[in-house]
Protein backbone atom coordinates (compact mmCIF):
# COMPACT_ATOMS: atom_id res chain seq x y z
CA UNK A 1 0.00 0.00 0.00
CA UNK A 2 1.32 3.45 -0.93
CA UNK A 3 2.43 5.59 1.99
CA UNK A 4 0.62 8.92 1.68
CA UNK A 5 2.41 10.53 4.62
CA UNK A 6 4.87 13.04 3.16
CA UNK A 7 8.49 13.08 4.25
CA UNK A 8 9.58 15.98 6.43
CA UNK A 9 11.22 19.02 4.86
CA UNK A 10 14.33 18.22 6.90
CA UNK A 11 14.55 14.72 5.40
CA UNK A 12 14.21 16.03 1.85
CA UNK A 13 16.83 18.71 2.48
CA UNK A 14 19.27 16.12 3.84
CA UNK A 15 18.88 14.11 0.63
CA UNK A 16 19.57 17.08 -1.62
CA UNK A 17 22.27 18.82 0.41
CA UNK A 18 24.56 15.90 1.12
CA UNK A 19 27.19 15.99 3.88
CA UNK A 20 28.31 19.55 3.09
CA UNK A 21 24.88 21.04 3.89
CA UNK A 22 25.80 24.07 1.80
CA UNK A 23 23.19 26.90 1.98
CA UNK A 24 21.07 24.56 4.07
CA UNK A 25 18.78 27.24 5.54
CA UNK A 26 17.88 28.51 2.08
CA UNK A 27 17.32 24.95 0.90
CA UNK A 28 14.93 24.27 3.80
CA UNK A 29 13.02 27.47 3.11
CA UNK A 30 12.81 26.73 -0.61
CA UNK A 31 11.49 23.21 -0.04
CA UNK A 32 8.93 24.54 2.43
CA UNK A 33 7.85 27.29 0.05
CA UNK A 34 7.57 25.01 -3.00
CA UNK A 35 5.71 22.30 -1.09
CA UNK A 36 3.14 24.90 -0.08
CA UNK A 37 2.97 26.44 -3.58
CA UNK A 38 2.59 23.22 -5.55
CA UNK A 39 0.36 21.46 -3.02
CA UNK A 40 -1.04 18.03 -3.82
CA UNK A 41 -2.51 18.44 -7.29
CA UNK A 42 -2.12 15.61 -9.79
CA UNK A 43 0.07 17.12 -12.52
CA UNK A 44 3.25 19.19 -12.53
CA UNK A 45 4.98 21.12 -15.33
CA UNK A 46 8.78 21.03 -15.36
CA UNK A 47 11.13 22.82 -17.76
CA UNK A 48 14.82 22.36 -18.49
CA UNK A 49 17.43 24.47 -20.25
CA UNK A 50 20.64 22.87 -21.54
CA UNK A 51 23.12 25.29 -23.06
CA UNK A 52 26.50 25.02 -24.75
CA UNK A 53 28.72 28.03 -25.34
CA UNK A 54 32.42 28.85 -25.42
CA UNK A 55 32.54 28.61 -21.60
CA UNK A 56 31.18 25.07 -21.50
CA UNK A 57 27.87 23.52 -20.50
CA UNK A 58 25.13 24.90 -18.22
CA UNK A 59 21.94 23.19 -17.06
CA UNK A 60 18.88 24.65 -15.34
CA UNK A 61 15.66 23.09 -14.08
CA UNK A 62 12.41 24.91 -13.22
CA UNK A 63 9.38 23.51 -11.41
CA UNK A 64 6.47 25.32 -13.03
CA UNK A 65 2.92 24.96 -11.76
CA UNK A 66 0.66 22.17 -10.56
CA UNK A 67 -2.76 21.36 -11.99
CA UNK A 68 -5.72 19.10 -11.36
CA UNK A 69 -6.37 18.73 -15.11
CA UNK A 70 -3.92 17.13 -17.53
CA UNK A 71 -5.14 19.36 -20.37
CA UNK A 72 -4.47 22.47 -18.30
CA UNK A 73 -0.99 21.20 -17.49
CA UNK A 74 -0.23 20.56 -21.16
CA UNK A 75 -1.33 24.07 -22.13
CA UNK A 76 0.81 25.59 -19.43
CA UNK A 77 3.84 23.50 -20.47
CA UNK A 78 3.54 25.02 -23.94
CA UNK A 79 3.43 28.49 -22.36
CA UNK A 80 6.50 27.74 -20.26
CA UNK A 81 8.45 26.66 -23.33
CA UNK A 82 7.47 29.90 -25.10
CA UNK A 83 8.55 31.88 -22.01
CA UNK A 84 11.93 30.15 -21.97
CA UNK A 85 12.44 30.96 -25.63
CA UNK A 86 11.39 34.62 -25.27
CA UNK A 87 13.51 35.15 -22.16
CA UNK A 88 16.56 33.80 -23.98
CA UNK A 89 16.01 35.74 -27.19
CA UNK A 90 15.18 39.02 -25.44
CA UNK A 91 18.82 39.59 -24.49
CA UNK A 92 20.49 38.62 -27.76
CA UNK A 93 17.84 38.48 -30.45
CA UNK A 94 20.34 39.39 -33.17
CA UNK A 95 22.58 36.44 -32.24
CA UNK A 96 20.12 33.64 -31.44
CA UNK A 97 17.48 32.15 -33.74
CA UNK A 98 14.97 29.33 -33.43
CA UNK A 99 16.36 26.33 -35.29
CA UNK A 100 13.50 24.00 -36.30
CA UNK A 101 15.80 22.00 -38.57
CA UNK A 102 18.12 20.94 -35.78
CA UNK A 103 16.78 17.95 -33.90
CA UNK A 104 17.42 18.28 -30.19
CA UNK A 105 19.28 15.30 -28.79
CA UNK A 106 18.95 16.71 -25.29
CA UNK A 107 16.59 14.63 -23.18
CA UNK A 108 16.62 15.38 -19.45
CA UNK A 109 17.24 12.26 -17.41
CA UNK A 110 14.13 11.03 -15.62
CA UNK A 111 14.26 7.83 -13.61
CA UNK A 112 11.75 5.02 -14.00
CA UNK A 113 9.04 5.30 -11.37
CA UNK A 114 6.17 2.97 -10.57
CA UNK A 115 3.55 5.77 -10.55
CA UNK A 116 4.82 9.08 -11.92
CA UNK A 117 5.47 9.29 -15.64
CA UNK A 118 6.22 11.82 -18.36
CA UNK A 119 2.76 12.52 -19.80
CA UNK A 120 3.65 15.27 -22.27
CA UNK A 121 6.88 16.58 -23.77
CA UNK A 122 7.83 19.55 -25.97
CA UNK A 123 11.31 20.50 -27.16
CA UNK A 124 12.92 23.51 -28.78
CA UNK A 125 16.42 24.30 -30.08
CA UNK A 126 18.07 27.70 -30.51
CA UNK A 127 21.22 28.24 -32.56
CA UNK A 128 23.49 31.13 -31.67
CA UNK A 129 27.03 32.28 -32.36
CA UNK A 130 29.67 29.69 -33.29
CA UNK A 131 29.77 26.79 -30.84
CA UNK A 132 26.62 28.00 -29.06
CA UNK A 133 23.41 25.97 -28.78
CA UNK A 134 20.50 26.12 -26.36
CA UNK A 135 18.11 23.21 -25.90
CA UNK A 136 14.81 23.49 -24.03
CA UNK A 137 12.41 20.83 -22.86
CA UNK A 138 9.03 21.23 -21.13
CA UNK A 139 7.28 18.22 -19.65
CA UNK A 140 4.19 17.31 -17.69
CA UNK A 141 4.80 14.81 -14.87
CA UNK A 142 2.13 12.83 -13.07
CA UNK A 143 -0.16 11.61 -11.77
CA UNK A 144 0.82 12.54 -8.21
CA UNK A 145 -1.37 11.00 -5.52
CA UNK A 146 -0.29 13.22 -2.61
CA UNK A 147 2.12 16.05 -1.88
CA UNK A 148 4.16 16.92 -4.99
CA UNK A 149 7.37 18.04 -3.27
CA UNK A 150 8.18 14.70 -1.70
CA UNK A 151 10.28 11.55 -2.12
CA UNK A 152 8.75 10.41 -5.45
CA UNK A 153 9.61 13.72 -7.16
CA UNK A 154 13.18 13.62 -5.84
CA UNK A 155 13.49 9.98 -6.93
CA UNK A 156 12.18 10.78 -10.40
CA UNK A 157 14.63 13.67 -10.82
CA UNK A 158 17.56 12.07 -8.96
CA UNK A 159 19.73 12.35 -12.06
CA UNK A 160 19.36 16.14 -11.86
CA UNK A 161 20.10 16.48 -8.16
CA UNK A 162 22.28 19.58 -8.43
CA UNK A 163 19.81 21.41 -10.68
CA UNK A 164 16.97 20.56 -8.29
CA UNK A 165 19.04 21.71 -5.29
CA UNK A 166 19.82 24.98 -7.09
CA UNK A 167 16.13 25.60 -7.87
CA UNK A 168 15.08 25.14 -4.24
CA UNK A 169 17.95 27.29 -2.94
CA UNK A 170 16.94 30.13 -5.30
CA UNK A 171 13.32 29.80 -4.17
CA UNK A 172 14.42 29.85 -0.53
CA UNK A 173 16.63 32.90 -1.02
CA UNK A 174 13.73 34.81 -2.58
CA UNK A 175 11.36 33.77 0.22
CA UNK A 176 13.83 34.76 2.96
CA UNK A 177 14.39 38.13 1.32
CA UNK A 178 10.65 38.79 1.24
CA UNK A 179 10.41 37.74 4.89
CA UNK A 180 13.23 40.10 5.92
CA UNK A 181 11.60 42.96 4.05
CA UNK A 182 8.28 42.26 5.75
CA UNK A 183 9.91 42.00 9.19
CA UNK A 184 11.68 45.31 8.72
CA UNK A 185 8.42 46.97 7.70
CA UNK A 186 6.62 45.51 10.72
CA UNK A 187 9.35 46.76 13.08
CA UNK A 188 8.18 50.30 12.46
CA UNK A 189 11.41 51.80 11.19
CA UNK A 190 11.42 55.62 11.07
CA UNK A 191 9.77 57.03 7.99
CA UNK A 192 11.85 59.13 5.68
CA UNK A 193 10.50 62.63 5.00
CA UNK A 194 9.00 62.95 1.55
CA UNK A 195 7.90 65.94 -0.40
CA UNK A 196 5.40 64.00 -2.47
CA UNK A 197 2.87 61.72 -0.83
CA UNK A 198 3.02 58.13 -2.06
CA UNK A 199 0.00 55.93 -2.75
CA UNK A 200 -1.00 53.95 0.30
CA UNK A 201 0.41 50.41 0.20
CA UNK A 202 -2.11 47.56 0.05
CA UNK A 203 -2.78 45.79 3.35
CA UNK A 204 -0.26 43.08 4.16
CA UNK A 205 -2.33 41.09 6.63
CA UNK A 206 -3.41 38.62 3.96
CA UNK A 207 -0.54 37.79 1.68
CA UNK A 208 -1.14 36.02 -1.59
CA UNK A 209 1.57 33.91 -3.21
CA UNK A 210 3.06 35.36 -6.40
CA UNK A 211 1.46 34.24 -9.63
CA UNK A 212 4.25 32.06 -10.91
CA UNK A 213 2.59 31.72 -14.30
CA UNK A 214 2.67 35.46 -14.97
CA UNK A 215 6.11 35.89 -13.38
CA UNK A 216 7.66 32.92 -15.20
CA UNK A 217 9.34 34.91 -17.98
CA UNK A 218 10.60 37.52 -15.51
CA UNK A 219 12.15 34.84 -13.32
CA UNK A 220 13.77 33.28 -16.35
CA UNK A 221 15.16 36.61 -17.51
CA UNK A 222 16.95 36.77 -14.17
CA UNK A 223 18.26 33.22 -14.47
CA UNK A 224 19.31 33.19 -18.13
CA UNK A 225 21.93 35.80 -17.33
CA UNK A 226 23.96 33.00 -15.77
CA UNK A 227 26.25 31.79 -18.53
CA UNK A 228 24.43 33.32 -21.52
CA UNK A 229 26.65 34.77 -24.23
CA UNK A 230 25.81 38.47 -24.48
CA UNK A 231 26.01 40.50 -27.67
Amino acid sequence: MTNLTPSSIQELAEQLAGPGRYQFDMLLKGLERERWRLGSRRYLTVSWRHEFDYDGLCDWLYLGKSFRSLDEAKRHAAQELAALKDAHLSRARDLWVVDPERESHFLPQVQVHDRIRVLDERRLTLTGPPLCRAYFCARVLGPFTSTIVDEPLLDLLSGLKFELWSFFVDAGEAALQRQRTSDEASAGSPKRPTTVSSPKAPPTSKKRPPDWGQAFADNLNRNVRKGVLTP
